[in-house]
């Protein structure tokens, strides 16, 4: 998720208005995805939970990009432990 400081967080209440869905910062990336499908957004505002500022935004190319990384690595760790090597 891209976040600014902790300092950098700004009232939700002007924000609800234009996105009644949005991520919070401790809600895992699954989640995200699945607000995503369901509202038909591909980028969610993301929410501290304690004081209801926005903190920064996701979107789905954040997600994809670390599904990648994700693949990339699995990939270097079956290539290391393959039988016959």
């Amino acid at each position: 998720m891209a976040e600014l400081g902790p300092h950098d967080c700004t009232d939700a209440a002007p924000a609800a208005g234009l996105a009644e869905v949005f991520a919070y910062s401790d809600e895992t990336s699954r989640s995200a995805v699945e607000k995503m499908a369901t509202s038909g957004l591909t980028t969610l505002l993301v929410v501290d939970r304690a004081t209801q500022g926005v903190c920064g935004t996701v979107s789905l190319k954040d997600l994809l990009l670390g599904r990648r990384r994700r693949m990339k690595r699995e990939q270097q760790r079956a290539r290391v432990f393959s039988p016959g090597r």
